[in-house]
């Protein structure tokens, strides 16, 4: 089964954890793994409490996972996120979900994501040491 892992990282940071996650699952001989690294540079403080200029970097992050959704050639696409990423990644699925239902069955201009089943969360135990540091 062919995978694509997106990566997103927080606020006030170029996300190093990004480049060892690769890392890792290159090592793993038996996967077939693409990583997608979102970056947005670093959001500063004013950026974050500014409640629009947080929702443009919603909307960009939602139109490059649409298109990556759209033009996808893995079976399975999974997104690994800290901090406002997280928020980023949530907000995302919420814009789309009320974007949905304000729409019904009419079609929109923005590509829409495919539904996504419950996020599985896991704890620390039950990954590799190196991805734990």
């Amino acid at each position: 089964m062919s995978r694509t892992i997106v990566t997103v990282h927080g606020i006030r940071t170029y996300g190093r954890w990004q480049r060892r996650l690769e890392a890792l699952l290159a090592s793993d001989a038996g996967s077939d793994v693409t990583v997608y690294h979102y970056e947005y540079g670093v959001l500063t403080l004013f950026s974050f409490l500014v409640p629009f200029l947080r929702l443009l970097a919603v909307s960009r992050f939602h139109g490059e996972l649409a298109a990556l959704f759209e033009h996808r050639s893995s079976d399975q696409i999974n997104i690994v996120a800290h901090s406002f990423g997280t928020y980023l990644v949530a907000e995302a699925r919420s814009s789309e979900l009320t974007r949905t239902r304000r729409r019904g069955s009419a079609r929109s201009s923005s590509p829409a994501l495919p539904s996504c089943p419950r996020p599985t969360l896991l704890n620390s135990s039950s990954m590799p040491t190196a991805a734990r540091g």
